[in-house]
């Protein structure tokens, strides 16, 4: 009977172990899950920054564009004067 009771108590032992071990598990599954997501949303935060300033930059160079083209203008213009 000895026996069989410290092989009952053996066996919870193992058991609780055991379960200890799976609730560290699932806990670091979350922990992951959470860190993926927070990943992911900065992802999402970081490219929606990018298109952002993609679009400035090519409103940069219409601008610039448009600046250079007026420029060439006042420069013709400027031309038609002369000095005496």
């Amino acid at each position: 009977v000895e026996t069989l009771s410290a092989g009952i108590k053996r066996i919870a032992d193992n058991i609780r172990e055991v379960a200890a071990g799976t609730d560290r598990m699932s806990e670091s599954v979350a922990t992951v899950r959470r860190v993926s997501e927070k990943s992911a949303d900065e992802t999402q935060s970081i490219s929606a920054s990018t298109e952002e300033q993609s679009a400035s930059v090519e409103e940069i160079a219409a601008a610039s564009r448009a600046l250079a083209k007026l420029a060439e203008e006042l420069m013709s213009e400027v031309g038609k004067f002369k000095l005496k």
